[in-house]
């Protein structure tokens, strides 16, 4: 297996990439390297337990959502039959340890499981989409539906039209009192409130409800009342909320989805209006800052930027998008750029910031490759799904 980060050639961390197998492997098979990709898949399998990475005996949901989905892509890729059995059995495991009066937790271990139900999770809904896609077993669709019914009923959704990060499936009021408690507030952008809605999404584009579209339809009004307020959409709801890359890079992306695939122009609109206001922040050098306070960038954060100003030109909201998403990737690639790989971060005057070799991001990186000459990256659902961020 790759491990995870290294500083020039000692390795900072050597955690074997099991987790970030969907950030890995099925960019290579894109590539042209289907072999590899499926060695590094093979290779991640003797670090399962009960069909998922685990630590102790701990499935933590969030390291084995990518996990998922990779295997789902790499499937796409190369045909492979037993990736498909690998994904059953990861999600089979994920209902019987994790769902919790029909909640997904944080994590399970077979005898116990989380108090908490991170939103998260719900991005399980997309990966239940994605295997009854992949295999036609009606069992998945009705996981979803259970999953995405539980998820519209929570109290934080109800109330403000946002997921909380401390939604408690047994005791719903435990949670409302830990939010109002919190110094950083009771809900995260991203990835918690994007990873559900887009999973609510990708169970609306297979089973359509109204309801589904509906709670699509509201998050989208409040995003808009938070972009309003403060000029920006804040990651976290401290009393002070500051500007954050990601929070504002994923939700341009997801509204993009959601106009494309629903037809909200009023998700187009406000998709165009984030973005115009991030441009706004662009450096001379062609990249943009990782936050408020923060000397540099974040390499991940500027490739997905891209792919996103990418969805923006597909939806013909304006040429100049693919102009700007190629400036951002050109500045990237040259500027990150040392002996060992690409970089974590460089600040405004190109100088490196943070000279960590993140792994999994040299892969992810390639999304630009990927999108080569395509004018329209919504054209093939395969490329769309590789390009997810997730």
């Amino acid at each position: 297996m790759l491990a995870t980060i290294y500083r020039g050639r000692e390795c900072l961390d050597a955690t074997p990439l099991v987790a970030d197998l969907g950030d890995t492997a099925p960019f290579l098979a894109a590539l042209g390297r289907p072999n590899e990709a499926l060695a590094l898949a093979r290779a991640a399998c003797p670090h399962l337990r009960r069909g998922l990475f685990r630590r102790g005996e701990r499935a933590y949901l969030f390291d084995n959502h990518d996990l998922v989905l990779g295997w789902l892509e790499l499937f796409e890729h190369t045909g492979e039959a037993w990736l498909l059995e690998r994904s059953r059995d990861a999600l089979d495991s994920v209902r019987r340890e994790c769902e919790v009066s029909g909640r997904l937790v944080d994590w399970g271990d077979g005898k116990r499981h989380a108090w908490r139900a991170s939103s998260f999770n719900a991005g399980f809904i997309e990966v239940a989409v994605d295997l009854h896609r992949a295999t036609g077993d009606d069992t998945y669709l009705t996981w979803a539906r259970r999953w995405a019914r539980h998820i519209l009923q929570s109290r934080s959704f109800r109330r403000h039209g946002l997921w909380s990060r401390f939604d408690t499936p047994r005791v719903k009021l435990v949670g409302a009192v830990l939010g109002r408690l919190s110094r950083l507030g009771s809900w995260r952008m991203f990835k918690d409130n994007t990873n559900c809605v887009w999973g609510l999404l990708a169970l609306h584009l297979r089973a359509p409800e109204p309801e589904l579209a509906a709670a699509i339809a509201r998050f989208v009004r409040v995003v808009g009342e938070l972009f309003q307020r403060h000029g920006h959409v804040p990651q976290l709801a401290a009393r002070d909320p500051v500007f954050d890359l990601s929070a504002n890079v994923f939700v341009v992306d997801l509204l993009a989805d959601i106009a494309q695939f629903t037809g909200q122009s009023d998700a187009l609109e406000l998709a165009v209006r984030i973005a115009d206001s991030l441009e706004q922040r662009r450096w001379g050098n062609g990249l943009l800052p990782r936050g408020s306070g923060q000397a540099g960038d974040h390499l991940d954060i500027m490739t997905d930027y891209g792919i996103a100003l990418c969805k923006l030109h597909s939806l013909r909201a304006g040429e100049h998008w693919r102009d700007q998403a190629v400036l951002g990737w050109h500045a990237t690639w040259k500027q990150h750029q040392s002996e060992h790989g690409l970089v974590l971060s460089v600040d405004g005057a190109g100088h490196i910031v943070d000279e960590r070799v993140f792994v999994k991001y040299q892969f992810l990186a390639t999304k630009a490759l990927l999108v080569g000459d395509h004018t329209d990256v919504y054209a093939e659902p395969r490329l769309w799904r590789l390009l997810r961020d997730r």
